[in-house]
């Protein structure tokens, strides 16, 4: 079940990191002067990923009952051992993720206006396109061309401190990139030898 858990979730970390990327592809070469709120309004409010829902019931009752101690094959003890630490490290990562990303909104509220008399709208569009192209899907639609009509003004006019809120979040992006280029795959890789390991010593199907 947890396979099928981290599919949308790794999707979403996937999301965040291709935005971010994007963000800094953009902004090369712009003068403030180049830059419209809207956008950075767009990836200010970019959408995180959520916390896992790990499936521990069974494993923390063979913890607790003290039956992982009678397993007889330690390559599955370890391997079960190995993906309990793991699922906890991921934990871990998402809390530093959303502090992070956090961090990151709170630095672009400081020269992002968010008071868009249509900006109720704007979340309304990222949730339903949350899985797809997000950009082309915004940046082509009747409401972006309606907000852009009539911007609002970045609220600094120092480049640098512009720079400085667009770094924070193409830097949290970048970070996630162990999460869906090592650990989940790692997880993923784990779970699937002790189904292995379970099946050849259980002789389940």
């Amino acid at each position: 079940r947890d396979m099928e858990m981290l599919k949308p979730v790794a999707m979403q970390i996937d999301h965040y990191i291709q935005l971010s990327e994007e963000l800094a592809a953009d902004m090369q070469g712009k003068t403030l002067a180049d830059i419209h709120n809207i956008d950075l309004y767009i990836f200010s409010i970019l959408p995180t990923y959520r916390p896992f829902e790990w499936n521990r019931a069974a494993l923390d009752q063979l913890k607790s009952s003290g039956a992982l101690r009678q397993i007889k094959d330690q390559q599955l003890v370890q391997k079960i051992s190995e993906y309990d630490a793991l699922t906890q490290h991921l934990d871990l990562d998402f809390t530093s993720d959303d502090n992070k990303i956090r961090e990151a909104q709170n630095i672009a509220l400081r020269v992002v206006d968010m008071n868009y008399p249509n900006r109720g709208q704007i979340p309304e569009f990222i949730e339903e396109e949350a899985m797809g192209d997000l950009l082309v899907q915004f940046f082509a639609s009747d409401l972006y061309r309606e907000i852009k009509a009539n911007d609002l003004d970045l609220l600094s006019s120092d480049i640098n401190q512009v720079r400085h809120a667009v770094n924070h979040i193409i830097e949290t992006g970048s970070n996630m990139g162990a999460r869906t280029e090592i650990e989940i795959p790692r997880l993923v890789a784990r779970g699937l030898e002790i189904i292995e390991l379970i099946n050849a010593a259980y002789g389940q199907e």
